[in-house]
């Protein structure tokens, strides 16, 4: 499964990111190395949101609903690799999380991020992350 195949809006996962789970663990039922694999994809997550956010590149306010509707991979016609990260990337990944849904797996996002990161002060902290994210996803 890929991120495009969620089966979820991004405008949705923007409001159910922003809410959490009241009373029910995401974890209950999880196997102990699943376990594992999602608490360090929500680190990584959370890295992501750190390096973007002490780079300034973290917005505050949301895109126009019509700019998170694209089906172009990363959304790369309507929104900076930054903004999909921020808007797109981590509610989705968050929300798999939440509801302790499988992990997807095998995604590279590193190579994209590579090219559009080219020349911005934080490129390599984004690509050591999204590079962790690529091995942890490709992992079985």
């Amino acid at each position: 499964m890929s991120i495009q195949t969620v089966a979820i809006s991004s405008r949705s996962v923007i409001l159910a990111a922003q809410s959490r789970i009241g009373g029910v663990s995401p974890w209950d039922g999880a196997s102990e190395a699943e376990m594992t694999k999602h608490q360090r994809c929500q680190q990584l997550l959370a890295e992501l949101k750190r390096v973007l956010v002490d780079n300034e590149v973290w917005q505050i306010a949301p895109p126009e609903p019509s700019r998170l509707e694209s089906v172009m991979p990363f959304s790369a016609d309507m929104l900076s690799g930054e903004e999909w990260l921020q808007w797109v990337f981590i509610p989705r990944m968050t929300a798999v999380l939440e509801q302790a849904h499988p992990l997807p797996h095998g995604f590279e996002i590193s190579p994209y991020f590579e090219e559009v990161t080219k020349g911005q002060p934080y490129a390599a902290a984004l690509l050591e992350i999204t590079q962790d994210l690529d091995r942890l996803m490709g992992e079985q």
